[in-house]
């Protein structure tokens, strides 16, 4: 995929079918789960363990990090940060 960077290879990133990537868009570490008709806009990161829903938009320069489930349908905000609590 071109514009994407997975880190660690790749190992651990469950990608369905049919989902939209804009340029630069990063994968960090395992376990993220994107599901069919997300749209990552440009400069998104997405820091594992994560599972993002079908249809969700992740708007650009969002940063989901950490143990995030995001529903079916979600809509991550312009340069928003989501986090687990510590």
């Amino acid at each position: 995929m071109e514009g994407v960077c997975f880190d660690q290879a790749g190992k651990g990133i469950f990608v369905k079918q049919w989902i939209k990537l804009g340029q630069a868009v990063y994968l960090i570490d395992q376990d993220i789960f994107i599901g069919k008709g997300t749209r990552l806009e440009p400069s998104v990161i997405l820091k594992g363990p994560a599972v993002i829903g079908k249809n969700c938009d992740i708007r650009q320069g969002a940063y989901v990090r950490g143990n995030i489930f995001a529903g079916e349908g979600c809509v991550i905000g312009h340069q928003q940060k989501l986090r687990t609590a510590s």
